[in-house]
C-alpha cells in the first residue's frame, strides 16, 4: 500500500547527511525501482520514520524495509560515483 504522497517533493540537498545529491539523480534512481520500495527508501532514510511506524503504517515487514535502503542506497552510491567520474573539476 502505497501513502499519498505529493509528487517531486524532495529534499534534493541530502538524502544521508553525508551523501549530498541532487534533484535529477533521485529522479533517475527513482525511475529504476519500485514506487513502492521507494516509497520505504524515503519514509525511513529520508524522513526518518521509525520501522516500527513504517511496518505498521504500510503492513510490510522489517526486512523490506532494510532490503529497500540497501538496495536504493546502493544505487544512489553507484550514480553518485558515475557522475563524478564524469565531473571535470578545475585543475586535474
Amino acid at each position: 500500500m502505497l501513502l499519498p504522497l505529493p509528487q517531486d517533493i524532495y529534499p534534493c540537498s541530502v538524502v544521508k547527511e553525508e551523501i549530498p545529491i541532487a534533484c535529477p539523480t533521485v529522479a533517475n534512481i527513482k525511475k529504476q525501482v519500485k514506487p513502492e520500495h521507494y516509497q520505504l527508501f524515503d519514509l525511513f532514510v529520508v524522513q526518518k520514520w521509525p520501522v516500527r511506524k513504517i511496518t505498521q503504517t504500510l503492513g510490510v515487514s522489517v526486512g523490506q524495509v532494510y532490503l529497500a535502503k540497501h538496495r536504493i542506497s546502493s544505487l544512489l552510491k553507484k550514480e553518485i560515483a558515475r557522475l563524478e567520474k564524469e565531473t571535470i573539476w578545475p585543475g586535474s
